[in-house]
């Protein structure tokens, strides 16, 4: 009896769509899982797919986009180069390399004008984190596809993946509720699309959680340690009540955060709790390690490939938009609050 491709998928625990793919010679599979289903593809006695043929010499260009450098610095290279050491693990997949460039300065205009003057480029994945929601429409003409790395507009037609900062900022805000805290407030920062979504995923988790909100309780910090120390510590001078915890857009703003908190004679976490959000190793090597949202940033930049590769070999689709939900790791700056 012919074995069925959905067999095939059962016996070697992959996708139908994931068979499919070798049966044809294309690649999307990492070496393993094909020689598995190889394997028993020999057992049964069907002929071995040849090899797809490839564009020779095939390039992806990744553009680290520096709009103001605010986020965008010395101090997001970790955060960064997890995502590139998966777009380049992707790439390898369907034969392609990669070249990385960075832009500095706001002239995005000038950028995509770079982009149409290249040669020998297939595709683009643009670091678009500091990208405002102007910018992207400077993309829309270009000779080749592009994916939107890091940022998500739910009224802009492109294709972007990042982590799902909506329910992440739900995660967090729900876990210091578990944790006894009701009066919780926020760290915030502008300049970036990401913290936008996490501020206004903030205040909508607090109404749905039916907790109170004092405008107060919500303190705007600048997006680097002494910018985020110098703002949290001035709004500390004010009079009035503090909330029990505090959420982070991020952990570089919740660490300068814990500093200007314990220079005022708070202790972290026994008078105020605080979590942030990416897990940058400063957040474990902190007193106290900081409580933080870890993002899959590996898997996100194998997936922008992934949605690149796509949209090469198939244009008629509009747009695809995905999201990547990220897990809490709980250090020491949560206290249970009775």
């Amino acid at each position: 009896m012919k074995i069925t491709s959905k067999e095939i998928a059962r016996l070697s625990g992959v996708s139908v769509s994931t068979v499919s793919i070798v049966l044809n010679g294309k690649p999307g599979v990492s070496d393993e899982t094909r020689s598995r289903i190889v394997a028993i593809l020999k057992k049964n006695g069907i002929p071995l797919p040849g090899k797809r043929h490839l564009p020779d010499n095939g390039v992806f260009r990744l553009y680290r986009i520096a709009k103001h450098g605010h986020v965008i610095n010395e101090r997001h290279n970790v955060f960064i180069s997890d995502y590139t050491d998966g777009i380049i693990e992707e790439a390898k997949l369907y034969n392609y390399t990669v070249e990385v460039s960075t832009h500095n300065g706001p002239n995005i205009r000038g950028l995509c004008d770079t982009i149409r003057s290249s040669n020998g480029i297939s595709g683009c994945i643009i670091l678009s984190t500091e990208l405002s929601p102007e910018d992207f429409g400077e993309f829309s003409n270009l000779h080749v596809p592009v994916v939107f790395l890091d940022a998500y507009y739910e009224h802009i037609a492109g294709d972007f993946v990042t982590m799902d900062n909506a329910n992440m900022t739900y995660n967090a805000v729900k876990h210091l509720q578990e944790a006894g805290h009701t009066k919780i407030g926020m760290l915030y920062a502008e300049g970036a699309g990401n913290f936008d979504i996490r501020y206004e995923s903030f205040r909508r988790v607090i109404s749905d959680l039916k907790l109170p909100l004092r405008e107060k309780w919500l303190i705007k910090a600048g997006s680097t340690h002494e910018g985020s120390y110098n703002d949290v510590l001035k709004a500390l001078d004010s009079k009035g009540e503090l909330p029990t915890a505090y959420f982070a857009c991020n952990d570089i703003i919740a660490i300068g955060g814990i500093r200007a908190l314990q220079e005022k004679g708070f202790k972290v976490p026994d008078d105020i709790s605080i979590i942030g959000f990416d897990d940058l190793p400063a957040s474990s090597l902190v007193d106290p390690p900081l409580s933080t949202m870890w993002v899959p940033k590996h898997e996100i930049g194998r997936l922008s490939v992934r949605m690149l590769f796509n949209r090469i070999e198939n244009r008629t689709y509009k747009y695809q938009k995905c999201l990547l939900g990220g897990e809490l790791i709980n250090r020491k700056t949560i206290k249970e609050w009775i």
